[in-house]
């Protein structure tokens, strides 16, 4: 896009924002996060994002989870990160609760990233390939569940139909 496309995006989205439209705010924080249109600007982006939750956007819990567990305009912190994913995850942001779902692998909490990832089982998509391929990972390892090649086997396969072509290499 066009630098006079993204100014006439900004505009729109700052007066949105100026009547409390919470997606609004979200784009606006995507704005200063990626830097498009504007500089990038990850303390107007944390601001727009926390006015985009307070309104009930799933998005903007994604992007101060992101934030906060890789110290983008604030102190890095995995206990802010999972809080927002867990926001994010009840609003049903797909993205948020893998993202949460690493924060617990991280941890050691590996029977807490299978549950959140198995919420997602039924859906086939892009988003959702990453839980599949994570759970074949623990399957295979034994991690969070009984170690099960079968179990992983089919859950990378599932990542495969799901659009995964990592996965893709995992099945032996």
């Amino acid at each position: 896009a066009s630098d006079r496309d993204y100014k006439k995006t900004l505009y729109f989205y700052k007066k949105a924002c100026d009547v409390n439209d919470y997606m609004a705010y979200s784009d606006l924080g995507a704005m200063y996060f990626d830097g498009k249109g504007v500089k990038k600007d990850y303390k107007k982006a944390f601001a727009s994002f926390s006015s985009s939750v307070d309104g009930g956007d799933a998005q903007g819990p994604r992007y101060l989870g992101i934030m906060s567990e890789n110290g983008l305009g604030v102190k890095k912190s995995l206990d802010d990160a999972a809080f927002y994913y867990e926001i994010g995850d009840s609003s049903g942001d797909l993205t948020s609760r893998y993202n949460l779902g690493k924060i617990h692998e991280k941890a050691g909490d590996y029977a807490r990233a299978v549950e959140l990832y198995k919420k997602t089982d039924g859906r086939m998509d892009k988003i959702t390939a990453p839980m599949y391929e994570a759970l074949g990972d623990l399957y295979a390892a034994g991690k969070g569940v009984e170690k099960n090649t079968k179990e992983a086997k089919e859950w990378y396969e599932k990542a495969v139909k799901s659009g995964s072509q990592e996965a893709q290499e995992k099945i032996a």
